[in-house]
């Protein structure tokens, strides 16, 4: 299945949700390519909320 739409309509929030509802789907994600740094954002996006515990850039 091929999920499509502008930008904002929702298609990761409907991804979201499925694999909440532990569907046993594997979901695999194609970068938005019209977004930059779409695919980068969403590689990182686990990790941002660790993001404070990174050590101050030395100066």
């Amino acid at each position: 299945m091929v999920l499509r739409g502008e930008p904002g309509v929702g298609k990761s929030a409907l991804l979201d949700a499925l694999a909440a509802k532990g569907t046993g789907c594997q979901f695999g994600i194609e970068c938005e390519t019209e977004l930059a740094s779409a695919g980068l954002q969403q590689l990182c996006q686990p990790s941002m909320a660790r993001i404070a515990r990174l050590p101050r850039a030395a100066a």
